[in-house]
């Protein structure tokens, strides 16, 4: 009787662990799912607007992620904030550029969560040199992408002057692979892009087939994860098309 009644005792605590240890796993799943999907809109322009040649085109973005925090209040790294910027000269191509805008997207997204926007940009010089000047003097060289990606991971000094540039041991040899493939296509048509909450696009002068031409916004902020999963990270976008005359 004695033996019945352990053995009994033994298996309600077992089904009352065993149950506990499911609830458990099912709570920590639903944390790691409920990383929400960052809100990224353009303020300015409005979707409607129409944009003039030669002229400076200001822009605002606002990013609210419920794990961040929101840009309203200062809580998003303003850094970490893009636009990309592409003229299209007909709306018809405007679908397969946003089908293939990944292989800018994706480089572009893993230097903003580095230190890379503190010292370059795509085509002006700031505490480094711009990435199509990397790209002249490095796209036709044997070996460009390994050395290039060891400089971007372990750091460098007295290669561009006497300016060091610092490590980056956050960043995958992955996505240094990806950001260097991406740096040696800059060299003739350099991506136009944006870095932060605010500033103006500069318009060049009018271009063939103006009368149909398109500029295409897209905005995009990728978040950190939740407390519960950091690498559970999202990307939010939002993209707009605008004339231009």
């Amino acid at each position: 009787m004695i033996t019945w009644f352990m053995q009994d005792l033994f298996v309600r605590h077992l089904v009352t662990y065993l149950l506990s240890l499911i609830g458990l796993l099912a709570h920590t799943q639903v944390l790691i799912e409920n990383n929400h999907t960052p809100v990224v809109k353009i303020d300015k322009p409005k979707v409607s607007e129409t944009i003039n040649w030669n002229t400076l085109v200001p822009y605002a973005i606002n990013v609210t992620d419920a794990e961040d925090g929101n840009s309203a209040y200062e809580e998003i790294a303003e850094k970490e904030v893009l636009l990309i910027v592409q003229y299209l000269e007909n709306p018809s191509l405007v679908d397969d550029y946003l089908a293939r805008i990944n292989q800018d997207l994706v480089p572009l997204v893993a230097m903003s969560q580095s230190t890379c926007f503190n010292c370059h940009a795509a085509t002006t010089k700031l505490i480094g040199p711009s990435f199509d000047l990397v790209a002249k003097r490095y796209s036709a060289k044997d070996n460009a992408k390994g050395y290039l990606m060891e400089r971007l991971i372990i750091g460098s000094s007295g290669v561009w002057g006497e300016e060091k540039m610092p490590p980056n041991p956050d960043i995958t040899e992955e996505e240094a692979g990806l950001i260097i493939d991406w740096i040696l296509n800059q060299e003739d048509n350099p991506v136009q892009f944006y870095v932060g909450l605010e500033g103006a696009i500069r318009t060049p002068e009018v271009q063939s087939n103006s009368d149909k031409g398109v500029y295409v916004l897209t905005a995009a902020y990728k978040d950190h994860g939740s407390t519960s999963s950091l690498k559970n990270k999202k990307l939010g976008l939002q993209t707009i098309t605008l004339r231009v005359k």
